[in-house]
């Protein structure tokens, strides 16, 4: 497999971006529905296969493994010429009627807070997942249901050369939603406040564990940040670490709930500083999930980025407080 030489120029403007570096220009891209897809084949006259993404020399595509918590084909309870209606890994019931935009949610499985704790989740890493055709929920229910969707490394492989490509993940309440469904969310949330956090927080078993840029052992401050402070953060930590500083990044994309080895990582640093362009919400949760810590903050709301000479400045000041 070889990228061309159109893919690695875009994949080199990606990469600038998501690591807030100056690229060439702004990636372009979007997501497509089927039926959008249909309609601008017919109204520009294109062959049954074309794609917009090769049409328009988009920057990226995203593509998603089989993400249903059960992996298993769907269970069909009805289909006809005019409607199909499925059981999902979701343990939901879709109906869909020929000619509707969208699916109904008809019924959920999981509709008491008992099922809710005792739902469980089949391996995120299992290789059905990733290598084996099949149905799933997120790539086979949207204006139409789809069956035995390819392998997600072929899809992957067939896009490889061409474009960046990229995957995607379920958030902790997106999951919750499509197993136990909208209206139980927030009825539940009121109700069973504590049980649909237990449950929402199982999500933490799934997702990839905090890491540290510098120290990975720990030293003496760790800067903390979230979202798209990270490549004012990233920069000025370098820098402070090539002066010889002992300053590392903590840089979070799980916010709730956060990874599991939290608050391991925090026990490592004598100091912590939480770097945020508002008055501190990130801070604030912080303390209210491991109140053992102090934090110290740097909070900028002037409608401008952080500058990293300005970062650079605190680090230091915090470093040399006694």
């Amino acid at each position: 497999m070889a990228r061309s030489e159109n893919c690695l120029k875009k994949l080199d403007r990606m990469n600038k971006t998501l690591r807030h570096e100056e690229a060439d220009r702004v990636p372009i891209s979007d997501f497509f529905w089927l039926t959008f897809i249909d309609r601008w084949r017919e109204e520009l006259d294109l062959p049954s296969d074309a794609s917009p993404y090769k049409h328009y020399d988009l920057d990226w595509i995203c593509t998603t493994p089989n993400l249903d918590p059960h992996i298993r084909e769907f269970e069909v309870i009805k289909s006809t010429e005019d409607e199909e209606i499925v059981r999902t890994g979701f343990e939901a019931v879709v109906r869909h009627k020929k000619g509707a935009q969208m699916p109904y949610f008809e019924k959920f499985e999981t509709d008491t807070v008992e099922k809710m704790l005792a739902f469980q989740f089949d391996d995120p890493w299992d290789e059905r997942r990733y290598f084996k055709s099949g149905d799933n929920q997120l790539n086979g229910v949207s204006e139409v249901i789809t069956r035995n969707t390819p392998p997600w490394v072929e899809t992957v492989k067939s896009l490889y050369d061409d474009f960046p490509v990229y995957g995607s993940v379920c958030e902790s309440m997106e999951e919750g939603w499509r197993i136990i469904g909208s209206e139980n969310i927030l009825l539940w949330s009121a109700l069973y406040p504590d049980e649909l956090e237990t449950f929402l927080k199982r999500v933490a078993n799934f997702i990839p564990e905090q890491e540290i840029i510098g120290d990975a052992n720990g030293g003496d401050l760790l800067v903390i940040g979230w979202g798209g402070t990270f490549g004012a953060l990233n920069s000025a930590v370098k820098e402070l670490r090539e002066e010889g500083y002992n300053v590392s990044l903590a840089q979070f994309n799980y916010i709730y709930p956060l990874p599991k080895n939290t608050e391991e990582v925090f026990g490592k640093f004598k100091k912590h500083l939480v770097c945020e362009l508002n008055l501190g919400q990130f801070a604030e949760y912080l303390r209210s999930q491991y109140p053992q810590f102090k934090y110290e903050q740097f909070n900028k709301v002037q409608g401008l980025p952080f500058f990293i000479k300005e970062l650079k400045n605190k680090f230091k000041e915090i470093l040399e407080e006694k």
